[in-house]
Parts: structure tokens; sequence; C-alpha cells
């Protein structure tokens, strides 16, 4: 292999060029790397030059050349000519220059040459293309002033036509006749003569490769003369055989005049520096790592006040449990500001401090409750303590203050201790045990606080019941015993209903070595054993590591921890799930405790050590308190207070590599009021361990203090008796790496005990390893778990790990030699290969063999593990240094036989005042490397040169001092090779390992921070390093354009294309925001504005929102980590992220584990996307948890196998036993699932709003009910949720006033209690035997189901969607109606009168636009329409509450009395009376016509209004028939009109008798 490498640098020159140009532009395309004052005079069309030129070359002035000769040329010594063209031409334009003006001259395609030529002005100088790296037999004529000093070639690599041929085109295969002899070589040079010419070239088959041959391409042809990408475009647009493609052909190639101009360039200007050469030579190996040196402990930390020096064990991690505080720290910090207090009067002090901390919980409780529920809320609760039907009738608002009530109680006998008296907890630990505060925090959390968070289960809960093992040694009985009771007496384990076992063991803590006797002992519980963990499911979860850490970090930096106690057992377990976490004590009970019994049973309260979820939803209620440790961001006397968050990231031109990438800052003002900006105080926690950061000592212990005082506020434990004083290089580890400030140089390593574990581990494996009889899996799997523990803090081992992974996992099925899985296609091949043996392959899964063989690869990792960790002391990770003064930026590409790379370093912005301002980005020049591959890897794979390249220009550029005080950023296009840097995952790997070997070295031995990103292969194209990898040098930055173009590293999605938002929001919705680097920590967490507890703290408001997260891709590990940590805490909210696929090693493993689903968008999808981009915008969902599945509280499929608990009593059971609500396990719209269960009888009506009941009477009116229907119509009924639709009071909630309901709202308090009373109206329509049968044959069924492993076929009655289909609305409005008085009853309005409200919203409904499209309608054999509709008053859950609202209130019935005869001919007596007296014939005849009126109705059973429709014409007619006729004795009454259920007037005979 050959290797040239050149110094180019864009440079101002002081000096005038002047290019005068026959026909093709070729001066033009070499001096675009220069920045000088230019005039050109040529032929072709500026416009369409300048077009095609890269490097936004703008000359003074563009004219023909025919002004060239009309205007003659000035003398200047500035000015600098050249010209090209035929011979003639040259003599003619060096006529018309004046004497003394500096000029070169090219002539191309000379045959001969002018080397002899004899001319006055000019040295010629034939130069050959292949001389200077090109690839044709193009041979120009140079002519140099003859003054000059002789031209000097420079050596170059040798190149050929292979070096420019693109692979991706395809050869045609030679025929059976043709002979591959008679094609060129692509071995050779291109002759410029015979550019159509045929070379061979290997064609691909499906039998493999053979002989072929093809043209080149115009995109070739023009690599091989030295054009650009742009004009090589427009070559294969236009053609060879254009005047653009003849012209280029005649013109002189770019790689001699860039030779030309070089010489040029040094004789004008004086200055080597502008093109700089430096021969071929070899590459270096590495030699030994550097490690730690000892280090002078900074200042500061010397001169440490009295308080800080008496920590004498601060370089502890940890101190062990029970141990005593350090009260002389204490003591010492408060007599700084205090002197004249003495020891013993603030031990005094601090025993007064708990009786005042005491008073304030309970003023604290006090408040909340009068706050929430009223001044009378003692007495509320008094009376609701005595009901004997408390948790049967209770309304919402009661309800919670039962709950509320009770749990203070037990809060309060907690802190002040179990027999009452305050004497809870001492000043240095909670002696009693503690528990949540829950009334101080947030409103929406507060039950979780209170009651314990929801636990996912998947599966079904167990019934284990196995004894617990004791042991028969009486001294270990009694540690096992004072163990466990230490648990019971702070009320962590206390009686209560069991169902299920859980198990416990112990190990032994301390042994003494003489007598071997156990001293300490360490309880684990298990809850795997019973079967609980696989029943229950957690969500994996952020947990920060070191480099979180380093974010908060610079030089001034104090650090500081902080020891959570009982971090688990401060923490509620789920009410559901107490009972399956039972605990046998039966064992380690005297008699006196067993009073009898036979076993004693307990059970957790607490989250556990052992269940799979409580790490989960610790953390979970642990994130929610760390926002109101935090507090108000814009407190001025916050000392956690921050005003922005600064983003210093690579590719941006103020970016500093001494400063933190992320951090946030605020103005911090000097004692002469001047501001400085420092990095905000902040801490970060890893399970119970919290560590602080501050900008000084003071600030820090002021963070440590907050920490500590907001964490026991809420009833979160602190351990005060572990706190040390903040430190900067005597810390104890934090995520199992130590953190060292020194004065110039932050660091990160590992302690002298894990390093030297770790070289343990690894001289055992290897010794195993090479003794050939296997490897234990047990011990592999635990020294594994410690090399990932290890590689934390130094990543640069994490390659090298990945024989031990695949060494593990060699046992598993679809495994090959190598431990690689195998893909689907390979796994049918071997199935099908043992024949008879596949169906036992599938059907039997192995099992873990005791003994496993090493995989090939694992003794070479083995070794390399061995030399990265070779030294007697920790090395050394360096994170960031003072002396990190530079910044390089590279490319590197191997892509066909050549290779290049181009780097550029330029000074820090932070080290101006050291260094100077920079007065140009290219200060210290663009380096480019270019050379071709020899044959020792022509037959290597793409990946292989590709990461080679990287290595060696990485190495070389060690060589020459340009890592030296750097932070590098390199970019490849092979997505293998970044792979294989940071992870080590190519199957291929075997082939690339000495380089990534190679590379890891560099890194420690250099101390340099190198970062490898991959990138588009089209960017490395337009960058220019694809073309210097093909020896083009006229493209990208070696066109002259800046390498921070290529660089978007600083730039988000929505920055480098502000369309992309818009696209989003076109699917995503208006509404979505698009959180601000601030954004990252607060809305992005649900956070909008504030507000203040009941003690005036301040927390956080919360809003649900859709969130559009577009950070730039070297901050995207940041915004991941805060969107991760922000679903941990809340999963309403939606998600969506959009990140360029740049630097993707530092967060691309966060955004799949982050999201639900992850898509790429390739980079010319439209506007939203161009191809500008280059790089796909990898776009992440994170939707809200689902119902089903892992994502929701309710992991079965299958809604009748849902667990769940009762509402008001608390029993656990499924819908085959409790009330469920057909949404029960649902998200619906916003809202999540309601998760709501009752008991038959917990399922009340409101006792605060009555409505009318009917009770059964006598005839003496008094009301009689049988003894057992004294709760008909109070309570619901097991399984009349099966008998009727039935969804919950919240869901109809939510679907009426699309919101959830406030306790304190009058009105929220009386439709949740219409809501209870129509559905218990609409259970009621069936009597209990009826339910009470259905559901016992439904649970029969299903039992016979079971017995043949089926799930009994029954549909799930849910979910219903978010409207009001069932006409909940319209029985409300019935249900409001009925409680007023009513005509003839004065409690409530009778049914008949209030099922109007029914017929008037039907009537409105079919008439409305809601109809259209919903009715469906039939006729019978007589035209009857039938219609078929979906109004909510006619569906079956309403006609239900219509029967069973109707069979509640009964119906009133008042009758009228009919009339007797007697009392008719009364009537008529008078009438007759009034007939007689009447003055006028109006009179007499009024009388009559009211005598024949109820005569009439009376005889013929008329209605009142029917009486009127007599017709006294047909009277007339009708009167004698009943006369005359002796056998029809009757009278003919005729009525004329039209009668209910007729559609016209017709007259009818009603004959009645005479």
């Amino acid at each position: 292999m050959e290797v040239g490498e050149m110094v180019l640098g864009r440079k101002s020159l002081p000096c005038v060029l002047a290019l005068v140009m026959e026909d093709w532009p070729d001066w033009l395309l070499v001096v675009a790397q220069i920045e000088v004052q230019l005039h050109v005079f040529c032929d072709w069309s500026q416009r369409d030059m300048q077009s095609l030129m890269e490097g936004g070359v703008k000359p003074e002035s563009w004219l023909p050349v025919d002004e060239f000769w009309r205007h003659p040329v000035r003398l200047d010594p500035s000015l600098c000519v050249l010209v090209s063209g035929t011979h003639a031409f040259v003599e003619q334009a060096t006529a018309q220059i004046p004497e003394g003006a500096p000029m070169v001259a090219s002539i191309a395609h000379e045959p001969r040459g002018l080397a002899g030529h004899h001319s006055q002005r000019l040295r010629w100088r034939t130069i050959r293309h292949q001389e200077v790296g090109g690839v044709t037999t193009t041979r120009c004529s140079i002519g140099f002033p003859r003054e000059w000093p002789e031209f000097q070639r420079r050596q170059h690599v040798r190149r050929c036509v292979k070096h420019v041929v693109v692979h991706s085109e395809r050869p045609i295969p030679l025929g059976k006749d043709e002979s591959i002899e008679e094609l060129q070589s692509v071995d050779m040079l291109l002759d410029y003569q015979r550019l159509g010419a045929e070379f061979a070239m290997p064609a691909r088959t499906r039998k493999g490769e053979v002989p072929g041959c093809r043209r080149l391409t115009e995109m070739e042809i023009g690599a091989a003369f030295d054009l650009s990408l742009t004009f090589a475009k427009e070559l294969a647009v236009r053609g060879i055989d254009s005047r653009f493609g003849r012209s280029a052909m005649s013109g002189c190639p770019g790689k001699i005049l860039a030779e030309a101009l070089n010489h040029a360039v040094v004789q004008i200007t004086g200055r080597s520096d502008v093109f700089q050469v430096q021969s071929p030579r070899a590459i270096p190996e590495g030699g030994l790592l550097l490690r730690a040196l000892g280090r002078p402990t900074p200042e500061a930390e010397l001169n440490l006040p009295a308080w800080a020096r008496v920590c004498s064990d601060i370089e502890k991690a940890a101190k062990a449990d029970g141990a005593k505080p350090n009260v002389p720290m204490w003591d010492l910090r408060t007599q700084e500001s205090l002197p004249h207090l003495s020891s013993e009067f603030l031990e005094s002090l601090r025993g007064r401090v708990m009786n005042w901390w005491h008073g304030k919980v309970y003023r604290s409780f006090r408040g909340f409750m009068r706050g929430t529920y009223g001044s009378d809320w003692a007495s509320k609760l008094v009376r609701l303590r005595q009901r004997g039907d408390r948790d049967a009738r209770l309304g919402p608002l009661d309800r919670e203050l039962l709950i509320d009530g009770d749990q203070g109680a037990v809060v309060m006998l907690q802190i002040f201790g179990g027999s009452g008296c305050r004497n809870g907890g001492s000043y240095w630990d909670w002696d009693a045990g503690s528990a949540l505060l829950f009334w101080r925090w947030h409103p929406e959390i507060k039950g979780d606080a209170r009651d314990g968070t929801r636990i996912f289960v998947q599966g079904k809960l167990p019934r284990y019941r196995k004894p617990q093992q004791v042991s028969h040694d009486p001294g270990k009985k009694a540690l096992l015993r004072d163990k466990l009771w230490r648990v019971r007496e702070r009320g962590y384990i206390l009686p209560g209903p069991v169902v299920s076992l859980t198990n416990v063991f112990f190990v032994d803590k301390c042994v003494c070595p003489v007598t071997g006797e156990v001293k300490d002992v360490r309880p684990v519980y298990d809850a795997t054993k019973s079967g609980l963990n696989d029943a229950v499911w957690s969500p994996s979860f952020f947990m920060p590591t070191a480099d979180s850490l380093f974010r908060m970090i610079d030089f001034d930096t104090w650090l500081g921890d902080i020891d959570l106690g009982e971090m688990f057992l401060n923490f509620w377990l789920d009410p559901r799930l107490r009972a399956y976490t039972g605990v046998d004590i039966t064992g380690f009970c005297t008699d006196e405790e067993r009073a009898g019994r036979s076993v004693v049973w307990e059970r957790w309260e607490r989250l556990l050590m052992g269940f799979r979820p409580s790490p989960y939803t610790t953390i979970r209620q642990l994130l929610w308190g760390e926002e109101i440790v935090r507090g108000d961001r814009s407190d001025p006397k916050n000392i956690f207070r921050w005003e922005r968050i600064r983003l210093n990231l690579p590719g941006s031109p103020i970016f500093d590599p001494i400063l933190p990438w992320v951090s946030k800052v605020f103005t911090a003002r000097l004692e002469n009021g001047e501001g400085v900006e420092r990095i905000a105080c902040d801490f970060a926690t890893f399970v119970d361990d919290m560590r602080a950061a501050g900008y000084s000592l003071e600030a820090t212990w002021q963070a440590l203090r907050v920490i500590a005082s907001r964490l026991n506020y809420l009833g979160i434990q602190d351990a005060p008796w572990k706190r040390r004083s903040p430190f900067k290089t005597r810390g104890g580890a934090w995520t199992g790496a130590l953190q060292r400030i020194y004065t110039a140089l932050i660091v990160s390593l590992t302690s002298q005990q894990k390093w030297d574990k770790g070289k343990r581990i690894i001289r055992g494996l290897l010794a195993e390893v090479r003794k050939g009889l296997g490897l234990s899996l047990k011990a592999l799997l635990k020294d594994r778990g410690f090399m990932v523990h290890l590689s934390m803090t130094y990543p640069i081992l994490v390659p090298f790990l990945k024989g031990l992974h695949l060494t593990v996992d060699s046992w598993r099925e679809g495994r090959d030699d190598e431990g690689w899985r195998m893909a689907r296609c390979e796994i049918e091949a071997m199935l099908a290969s043992r024949g008879d043996e596949a169906a036992d392959l599938i059907q039997l899964e192995p099992k873990a063999p005791v003994r496993e063989f090493p995989v090939p690869r694992l003794e070479r990792d083995l070794l390399s593990l061995e030399a990265l960790m070779e030294g007697d002391q920790p090395a050394e990770r360096v994170i960031r240094a003072k002396t990190t003064v530079h910044v390089v930026y590279g490319f590197g590409d191997a892509s066909g036989t050549g290779f290049g790379s181009s780097l550029t370093r330029l000074k820090a912005m932070g080290s101006w005042e050291k260094l100077g301002p920079p007065t140009d980005p290219g200060t210290n020049g663009l380096r480019y490397r270019i050379g071709v591959w020899g044959r020792d890897a022509e037959d290597a794979s793409s990946n292989y040169r590709e990461l080679r390249n990287v290595v060696e220009a990485l190495e070389d550029a060690e060589a020459n001092g340009i890592l030296a005080d750097a932070q590098v950023f390199f970019c490849t296009d092979n997505s293998v090779a970044e792979m294989a840097i940071y992870k080590g995952t190519s199957s291929n790997l075997l082939t690339l390992y000495d380089l990534v070997l190679r590379m890891k070295k560099l890194e420690m031995r250099s101390g340099c921070q190198v970062l490898v990103s991959h990138v588009s292969g089209k960017r490395m194209i337009v960058q220019g390093t694809d073309g210097v990898s093909r020896g083009n040098l006229s493209e990208g930055v070696m066109a002259g354009r800046p390498m921070s173009e290529f660089l978007p590293f600083h730039l988000s999605a929505t920055d480098q294309s502000p369309a992309l938002l818009d696209w989003v929001r076109s699917w995503l919705g208006a509404e979505s925001e698009l959180l601000t680097p601030e954004g990252w920590f607060e809305r992005g967490h649900d956070f909008d504005g504030s507000r203040v507890n009941c003690d005036g703290m301040w927390m956080p408001r919360l809003q649900l929102g859709i969130f559009v997260w577009a950070p730039p891709p070297a901050a995207a590990d940041v915004a991941l980590e805060e969107l991760r940590k922000a679903r941990h805490k809340r999963q309403e909210s939606t998600h969506v992220i959009l990140v360029p696929r740049l630097m993707t090693a530092k967060w691309r493993k966060q955004l799949h584990k982050a999201s639900d689903c992850v898509f790429e968008m390739p980079a010319g999808c439209g506007d939203a996307w161009p191809n500008k981009m280059f790089e796909p915008c990898l776009i992440g969902f994170c939707f809200p948890y689902l119902p089903t599945g892992h994502g929701s509280s309710e992991a079965p499929l299958d809604f009748w196998h849902s667990s769940g608990q009762c509402e008001v009593c608390g029993n656990l059971g499924t819908p085959m036993s409790l009330l469920a609500c057909a949404n029960f396990s649902t998200r619906r719209g916003s809202f999540p699932p309601c998760r709501k269960m009752w008991c038959g009888k917990c399922y009340t009506a409101d006792s605060e709003v009555s409505f009318y009941i009917k009770r059964a009477e006598d005839d003496e009116g008094v009301v009689w009910k049988r003894r057992k229907e004294t709760d008909r119509y109070i309570l619901a009924r097991q399984g009349d949720h099966v008998a009727c639709p039935f969804q919950c009071d919240l869901c109809i909630f939510r679907v009426l006033c699309k919101s959830e309901p406030d306790a304190g709202s009058h009105s929220d308090r009386l439709l949740l209690a219409c809501i209870r009373r129509a559905n218990l109206d609409a259970f009621w329509s069936r009597e209990k035997r009826t339910v009470e049968g259905n559901f016992s044959a439904m649970k029969r069924a299903c039992a016979k189901s079971e017995m043949v492993g089926l799930s009994g076929g029954y549909p799930p009655p849910g979910p219903f969607p978010l409207m009001d289909i069932c006409g909940y609305e319209v029985a409300i409005q019935m249900l409001l109606a009925s409680k007023k008085p009513g005509k003839n009853a004065a409690t409530y309005t009778q049914f008949d009168t209030i099922r109007t409200y029914r017929s008037t919203f039907f009537h409105s409904w079919q008439v409305s636009q809601a109809s259209k499209g919903t009715l469906l309608a039939t006729t019978d054999e007589s035209g009857r329409y039938a219609r078929l509709g979906s109004c909510p008053t006619q569906s079956l859950w309403f006609s239900k509450f219509l029967q069973g609202c109707r069979i509640r209130m009964g119906q009133l019935v008042i009758q009228d009395k009919a009339i007797s005869i007697e009392l008719l001919m009364a009537v008529l007596q008078v009438v007759t009376t009034r007939v007689a007296e009447a003055d006028t014939l109006d009179q007499k005849a009024w009388w009559v016509s009211v005598g024949a009126y109820l005569t009439m109705s009376m005889c013929c059973s008329l209605r009142g209004p029917e009486g009127f429709m007599l017709d006294l014409g047909a009277l007339r007619k009708y009167l004698h028939m009943g006369k005359q006729d002796a056998e029809s004795p009757f009278v003919v009454v005729p009525l004329l009109g039209r009668f209910k259920g007729e559609e016209h007037f017709r007259q009818h005979l009603l004959c009645s008798a005479a």
C-alpha cells in the first residue's frame, strides 16, 4: 500500500490572477481552491460555469477572450496570468503580456511536448497525468517564466483505471466466442483517444463471477479527467460528443494544473504553507498504554473548614446500616456560624427540634383536612366511623374523607411511635419506621402516596403456602429473628389476610475467620419461588449513569452524597397484592407469641426487596418527589435555580470542549456586581444513592441540606448518619465509578478493588479457556455481570465483551459455531438437513448446561481485555481537560480501490484568551490523505477497508501531533465500522478485530477523545472526501467550502428542515408542542405552571399534552434521558421524537428503549425532509399506555380474567366474582382506564341524594316488605353486569363532562349520584333470582370450558365508545325531574309524567342530523312502516332503565268516578226545570242541548270531546228507526269526524238501547 499526504488550506493570497482560456476553463477549476482576486477571459457563459462551481468563486470580471486582445495588460508586480489553449493561442497571448509579468501557460495533448522548444519568455516542462496521480495517458506542456527556479515535480500515488471504476455499474458477461484478451485492462491507464473502449471486468451472475466487460460511464470518465462531481454529472447529461464533453476532454487535467499552480503560488507569494507535501511513509504501530499517574489534590480541597476535615471515612462508598452519626461534623458546622453554642446544648436542641417537627406534621395534616373537607371534618369523620354501613352507602367525598382520616392516623402512629407518644424516631433515624406524608404530595398522585401505586398484573396470581424453612442453629435462628422483627416492629410487615406466601432466605454477611461462627446475616426476600414475580410485570425504566452526572460538573464543581434509608420500604405496596406477599413467621415465634395458633402468617405492607416491580415503582415515586425537591427554578432563593439550558455542541462555531455539551446554567453576581455564568446546582439519583453537584463547597452543602429536608418533608427517609462533607477528589463510588475533579482535569475511574477483581476474572477465564474443559455457566454469568458493570466506567471495554455474551448464549438453538444467532433461512436449512430430528428440535427447548465451551473469539477478547487493563493501578478515563484547546473534525472514505481522508483542526472557543482569537477557520489548514490499496487489502471486504482507513487516518494524525490536546470527531459512511468500534457487534469482527484494538489503544495512548459517527455516503460525496479517495481534489472542502458546512451535529431536525414540523403537525395535530431545550426538563414532564400545596410548598401544575422532541444529534442522549424519566413518571401524554441519524452511538439505544415504535424517514421525502438532508430522520413514537398487554395495569387480554379490587372493601377478584365496568382496562380518548370493580353489596345508592322508592301498602296504608328485600333498589347484585350493560359512574361522567370529577364540586357529586341511581334502576329491571341464576349458569359454563383448555367463549361487554350511546343524559333528566313535587304527590313526580322526556328527545333525534344514515325502515303487507334507529333512548340499557325506574317508582292511578243512572236522572230533572224557566228560545235550546249531550255521552260511553261530533242531520234521518221498528228497539246516534287511529273523516252509527 502506498500513502501520500498533502496539507491544503484555502488561503487568501496577496496577488491578482488573470485567467485567459481559449476554450475549456480548466484553470478556473483549480483556482477555486484559493481565495484571490480573479479576472476571467473565457468564451463559456459565466452563468453556466459558476452554477457548476462548488467553491462559490466570484470573479471580479468575466469577459470574452476577444476583450483580452483589445485591452493591453498593465504591468503589475502582483499580477499573474494563467493561459491555456493551443500552441498558437499561447504564443499570441504571450505577446500580449508585458515583459516582467509572471505567467504560466498550459498546452494539453501536445503529441511531442515542448520541453525542447525555444522561447524567450517561458521554460517548458512536459508533465504526464500519471506522474501526478492521474489515470489517463494525457500529457501537457507547462510553461514557467525563465527567471523562476526549475520546476520540481512532487511525489504522488500511482493510479490506474480501476481506481475510478464505480462498482455499482454491472458489466455484461462475455459470450462463449468472445475473448478477454481483446479488451482493455483496468490496471492500465485510460487512453484519452479511446474513451469508448471496453474494459475487462468480472460480472456477477447466479453461477458466480464470470468474465465480463463494459465501457466507462460519463461519470467515470469525468473522474478520470479530474472533473468535480457537478461537472461530471453535467457531462453525463450532455454526453461525451457534445461541445461540453469535447471541450472538457480537450482541456488539461486538474491534477497537472494543480502542480503548476502550486509552483506558481510559491514563487509569487514566497509562501510555502499553502501547498505542503509530505512524502509517503510508514504508519507507526501503537506503543504502551498510558496509565494513571499521581495527581496533586486541588488546593481548595486542602484548605477545608474544620467541620469538613473531620470526615475521615469520606472515600468509603457507603456506611453500614446502624453506624453512628458523625456528630462532631454537625456540631462544628453549626458552631462555625454560632460559636457560643456547646455540643451539649446542640444535643438537647435536637430533641426539642424533634418535638417541634412532630407538631408541625400534625398541624400540616390538620390544615389539609380542614381545607379539603371543611372545618367540621373531625366530627364528620367520627360519625362516619360510627356508622355500621359506612362502606355501603357513602358518597365519593365521604369515602375520601374516611380513607384520608384512617391513613392519616396510620401515618401519625408511624411517626409518633407505635404507642402513640412522640417517640417515633430520633433526630438521626426513623426508629419506628417511616410513612409518606401523602397530603403533601401532588394531588394527582396523593392516592399513590397514600395507598400504593398499582402494580401491573399479567397473569394468574399464585396460591403458594409452603412453610418457611428455619435454621436449626439456635444462634443463627436468633440472628434471623432479629432481622425479621426489626421489619415487623417498624410496621412494614403486619397481620392481615394472606392468600399466598413469599419466601425469605438468609446469606452470611459476617463470619468469624477463626471459629467460623456467623456474626451477621443478610435477609433476602424472594417473590420468585412463589410465582408472584411471574404474575406481575413492570416496564423498563431509565437509570442514570456517570455520564449523566458529568453534565453537571465543571472544574469548579464540588460533589456531595445523600443516602436514602430503607429505600423500598418507604413506599406502600399495592393493596390488591398485599394478600399475596405473606410471610410465614411461625418458626420464629415463641409459644407465647403463637398463642395456640398452628401457623402465624403476616404480610408485607410495603414494597419488598426481591419483588419484581419494586425498583420501577419505588423510583417512580421518588422521581415524583424530586420534582418538589428541585422546586421553582426561577426562584432566586432556590439553590437549584437555573435560567436556561446551554447547548455547547460539536459542529457549532462556539463549541468549547472543556464545557459540558448540555448543562443548566444561571447568572451569578460577583462581589463587584459583574455577572458570570455558572452551572446550576443539581443532583442525580441511582436507586438510593444521590449525588449532588454544586459550584462551591458551601453551595453543595446547601444543596444536600435542601434535598434531605424536602425528602423528609415528604416522608422519605434520609440517612444523616451517612452524611459526609462535599469533596472533589476524595469521594466514594457512584454508579460503580469514582469521579475526580482536579485543577485542570476531570476523570472517571474505578476503585483499586474492582480493578484488581476485573484482572483476576480475565486471568482466570483465560486459564480455563486454555485448558479446553469448558466453563461453568453459572460462574461465567457472574463474571460477565461484573465486567459489564466495569464497562460502564470504561466504555472502551465494550467491544471486547462480545465473546463473553456469545459464549453465555451459545447453548441456545439457532446459534452458529461462532455463537451468532442464525438467520431464518439458515435455521430452515439446518432443520432440513437433520431430517426426523427436526421435529424434536422444534418441540423441545434445550436446557442450559452446567458447563459451556467458549466460542472461538473469546480467547482473543480476553487477551485484548488483558492488554487494556495491564496496569497495576486503575486507568483514568478523561472526561474533560483544560488542556483540550483544539477540535479536530474529519471524514474518511475507502470506496473502491482507493482511500482518502480529510481533517481540519480548529482552535476551541474557550482557549481564545491563551491562543488569541482564531483569525480564520482554516488557521491550521485542511489536511487530506490519499492513497490506493495494495495487494494486502484488495481482496478484503469493504467493511475492513473502511475501518482500516479510519484507524490509520487517526494514527497518522496522532503521529503528526494533530490529536494532541484535541477532541476528535471523525465521520465514516460505513455503519459496520461504527458498530464495530462501539459495540463489537459484527459477525465478521475477526477481520476487524485488530483494527478495533488499535483504535482503543490510540484513545488511551493519546489521551484524546475520539467519537466516530456514521454519515450518509451522499454527504461524503458532497463533502469531498469521496472524491479524495478517487483522486479528485476539486469537490467540497477540497474546493474551499468550510468543513462546518458538513457537520450538522448541533442542528436539530426542525432546524435543518423547518417544513418537517408542519408535516408532523399535519397528522399529529395542531395542538402538538415543539419542546425547546428548556422544555425537555419541564413541559416534556407534563409541567404547566406551578401551584402550592396545603403548606405553601411549591410543586408543578400538571397538564397532559402531545409533545415533539427534536434535539440536535449531539444532545439527543440528554433529551432521551429526560423523555424516559418523564415516561417513567407519567404515561398519559404522547411523545414524538425526531433526530437526524448522526452520532447514533450516543443515543440510538435509548431511542429504541424509550419508543413504542421507530421508523426512518429517508432523505428525499418531499419538502419535509429533502435530499439535501442526506441522512434519514429517525422518528420515534411514545404512545399512552395501552389498556391490554404489558403496557397496562391489567395485562390479561381476556376481560373475564382481569383481576381487580373492590373500590369499597378492597376484596380482590375478577369480573366472574365482582361487578366490573365494561371499560375496566380500556383507555378511552385521553382518559386512563377506570379499573373499577365492586362487590354487589358495595355498589350502593348515594346516601346524600335520595330518590323516591314505591313501597307496597295494604288496604290500610301500612307499608310492608319482605325481610330479605330491605335493600331492594339500594344495592346491586352479583352478576348485574352480565344481565345489563354496565359502565361505571366515572366512565359515564367522563363521557358527559369530558373531564374528571371534582370531589369538592356539588354539581359533580349530584351528577355521580344520578348516574349511580340510573345504573341501579337498570339493574333492578330484572329480579334477583333471575340475575343470580344467569350468572351462576355462566360461571358453570366457563368452568366446563376450562376443563378442556378453553376460555368460555363469552365476548367482553365493552369497551363502549367515548360518547353517550345509551341515553344516560336523558335518564339523568328524568331522575332530576322526578325529585320535584308533582300534582298528585307532594315528594316526587310520577313516572308517567317524567317519561315524556324520552319521547321528546326521540322526536328531536328523528329530525336531527344525527339520525341521517342511521334509520332503517321496513313495511309490512298493509304498508305500515317500522323504523330501526340508533337513538340513545332506544338502546338496550335505556329500555332496562325505563323498566327498572317504573318498577321502583310504581304508578299512581287516580280513577274518575262513573255517573250513575240516578245521578243522570237528577241532572235531567234540573235540566227540565231550567228549560221550563227559560225566557227565550235560545236559552231553551241551550239547556236541551246540555241534556241531550249528557244523555247521549253516558248511553254511548263517549269521552268528553266525542259528544260534540253528533251529526244533527243524520240524527233526524235515523231517529225514527228505533221508534218504527219493533224488532230493533234502539236509538241510532250518528257521529261525524276523525277518531284516534283514523286518517279521514267518517260517519259512525252508534246504537243505543231505547
